[in-house]
C-alpha cells in the first residue's frame, strides 16, 4: 500500500480497490469536467431515489475528461482517509442550525405559465441527476417550465459569450472558477444578495468564507457549489511490486527521493514521476509554502522571479535525473487526462484532483492510490479545498425571482439535494452534504473525495482571493508552455521566468 496520510502514529492508505462510485468535479482554477461517450440516451424522467441508486453505483466514464479550473492554497496537518462515517457527517457535514425548505413554489412572474431555462457541462451522471433535480421542481410548481441546455465543457462559453451577445443566454448558468470573473466584471451576473435580502433565496446554510470566493466587488455574483483540492496520484500495483512508499509528509526533498527511487528500480523509459513544474497545483503548494500566493487580492502574480526560478529548477532537476519523465512524454499531456504519464503507465507519481480520482481509477487496470501535496510542516503545507463549479443568474433574466426560487430549491430541498448528490463535488453547505452523503459507504465517501476534502477543513488556512479574469490562461496553458520550452532546452529558467512574468503580466493586464 502507498503510505498516504498520518494519524494517531500509523499510515494509512487510499486505493481504488473499494471503489464503487466515481464523482466528477466540479474545480482548481482545476476543476475537471468530465465527458462521457453516449452509450444511450439521457433518461429525463428518472426519479430522486433512482437518481440516489445510480449515484451509488459505479459509473463507467466513456470519453476523455477536461479540465475545469480549479485552485487550492493551504492544508495544515497530516489527513486522515480512515475517518468514520460519525467524524465526516459531525464534522463537514454536520447539519447546519437552519431549517431546509421543504419545498418551493412560484406563481411566475406575470400571468401564464413561467419558462425558465438552465444550462451546464458535464457527465451522463450530472446531466441526469440534473434533470431530475428540475423535474422535481416543475411538478410542486406546475405554472414553470424548465428547458435544459447541457452538454460538454469545451465549447460551453464559447456558446455561453454567443448567446449573451444576442440576449438568449439561459437564465441559471453554470460556471467556473475562472470562468466567472470576466463575466461578471462585464455586469452579466446577477448579484445574489439581491434575492437574499427580498427572502427568495436563502444561503444560510453555506460557508462564508467560500461564498466569498463568488465575491466581485462586493457582489455575490456567483454560488459555489464544488469543492476540490490538489493530490498526488500514485500507482499503487507498481509502488507495491517495487516495495517503495510514498508519504506526502516528506515535503518536497522526500517527493525527489522517492522519484529517483522509483526510477533506478525500473528499465528505461519508466520514471519515477510526471513533470510537474507546468502543474499549477504544485507550483501554487510550492510558493504557498514559501509565503506567496499565486494570486493576490488585487489580482496580481503573488509569487516572486526566484520563487518560480526554484519551482523550475527543482522540476529540471528531477528531470536531468531521470527521475522525472523526458520532455517529449510529458508534452504529451495537453490538459487531456489520457495523456497523463501515470494513465499512460510511464509513470508511479502524478498529479491531479481529488474529486477525480475515482474516474482515473476506471481509465487503469492497475490499482491507483492519492495522497496530498508534499510539505514537511503540518502548519504550513500550502494546500486548500477551493471552489471549482458554480451556478449564476444571468442579470438580464425576465424571471429574477422564479430563477432565484430554482436556485433556492436546488439546494435546499431535501428532495432536490438528494437527486444532485456530488455530481458538483462537495458542496461549501454543510446541510446539503449531510443530506447528499446518506446512504453512502465509507468507501464511497472516500472515492468522492469527500472524506479527504472534510479533513482539510480542519487545518486549511483562509480561501486564496477569486481569480482575475482569464487566470485559467496563466496557470493551464502558459504556465505549462514555458515550463515545456524550457524542459525542451528551447529557453533557460531565467529566460523562461521573464517569459512568463511579461506575458502573464499582459494578460492580466486586457
Amino acid at each position: 500500500m502507498v503510505a498516504i496520510a498520518q494519524a494517531n502514529g500509523g499510515l494509512t492508505t487510499m486505493n481504488s480497490a473499494t471503489i464503487i462510485g466515481i464523482v466528477d468535479n466540479g474545480y482548481y482554477g482545476c476543476l475537471l469536467a468530465f465527458g462521457a461517450q453516449l452509450m444511450g440516451t439521457v433518461d429525463q424522467t428518472a426519479s430522486a431515489s433512482d437518481l440516489a441508486s445510480r449515484n451509488r453505483s459505479v459509473v463507467k466514464y466513456r470519453e476523455s475528461f477536461k479540465e475545469e479550473a480549479i485552485h487550492m492554497n493551504s492544508l495544515n496537518t497530516v489527513t486522515d482517509l480512515s475517518l468514520s462515517r460519525r467524524t465526516v457527517l459531525g464534522g463537514m457535514f454536520a447539519v447546519a442550525a437552519v431549517p431546509l425548505l421543504a419545498s418551493c413554489t412560484t406563481s411566475g412572474e406575470g400571468s401564464g405559465t413561467t419558462e425558465l431555462r438552465v444550462g451546464w457541462w458535464g457527465d451522463d451522471t450530472r446531466h441526469e441527476a440534473t434533470q431530475a433535480a428540475l423535474d422535481l421542481f416543475t411538478k410542486k410548481n406546475p405554472d414553470v417550465t424548465i428547458g435544459a441546455e447541457y452538454g460538454g465543457y469545451e465549447n460551453y462559453f464559447e456558446k455561453l459569450s454567443t448567446q449573451l451577445a444576442g440576449r438568449k443566454a439561459p437564465d441559471l448558468v453554470q460556471m467556473s472558477v475562472d470562468g466567472y470573473p470576466a463575466l461578471a466584471d462585464k455586469g452579466v451576473l446577477l448579484d445574489l444578495n439581491e434575492l437574499v435580502d427580498s427572502g427568495v433565496l436563502d444561503l444560510s446554510s453555506f460557508d462564508a468564507e467560500v461564498l466569498k470566493q463568488g465575491e466581485r466587488d462586493g457582489k455575490q455574483v456567483t454560488l459555489p457549489m464544488g469543492l476540490s483540492a490538489p493530490i498526488v496520484l500514485t500507482d499503487n500495483t507498481k509502488l507495491n511490486e517495487l516495495g517503495i512508499e510514498f508519504d506526502s509528509t516528506d515535503g518536497f526533498d522526500g517527493y525527489a527521493k522517492t522519484a529517483l527511487a522509483i526510477s533506478e528500480a525500473t528499465p528505461d523509459g519508466y520514471w519515477g514521476s510526471a513533470d510537474g513544474g507546468g502543474y499549477r497545483g504544485f507550483l501554487e503548494t510550492w510558493v504557498r509554502q514559501d509565503g506567496g500566493l499565486f494570486f493576490t487580492e488585487g489580482g496580481e502574480l503573488g509569487f516572486t522571479k526566484k520563487q518560480l526560478s526554484d519551482h523550475f529548477g527543482y522540476w529540471g532537476d528531477l528531470r536531468s535525473k531521470g527521475a522525472a519523465v523526458s520532455a517529449g512524454e510529458q508534452a504529451v499531456f495537453q490538459e487531456n487526462l489520457d495523456g497523463l504519464p501515470l494513465i499512460r503507465g510511464i509513470a508511479a507519481l502524478d498529479a491531479s484532483f481529488v474529486t477525480i480520482f475515482a474516474g482515473l481509477s476506471g481509465m487503469v487496470t492497475n490499482e491507483l492510490g492519492f495522497g496530498a501535496m508534499p510539505y514537511d510542516d503540518p502548519s504550513n503545507s500550502g494546500q486548500a479545498p477551493t471552489f471549482g463549479v458554480s451556478f449564476s443568474i444571468i442579470a438580464t433574466t425576465d424571471h429574477k425571482e422564479a430563477t432565484g426560487k430554482l436556485l433556492d430549491f436546488l439546494i435546499n430541498d431535501e428532495a432536490a439535494v438528494t437527486a444532485l448528490g456530488f455530481t458538483r463535488g462537495v458542496t461549501p453547505s454543510p446541510a446539503f452534504n449531510a443530506i447528499a452523503a446518506a446512504g453512502l459507504s465509507d468507501e464511497e465517501l472516500m472515492a468522492k473525495g469527500i472524506t479527504y476534502i472534510d479533513s482539510l477543513a480542519e487545518f486549511a488556512a483562509p480561501a486564496p482571493a477569486p481569480l482575475p479574469p482569464r487566470a485559467g490562461e496563466i496557470q493551464q496553458a502558459l504556465l505549462r508552455r514555458i515550463n515545456e520550452e524550457i524542459s525542451f532546452g528551447r529557453l533557460t529558467i531565467s529566460e523562461g521566468v521573464d517569459n512568463f512574468f511579461s506575458e502573464a503580466n499582459s494578460i492580466l493586464e486586457k
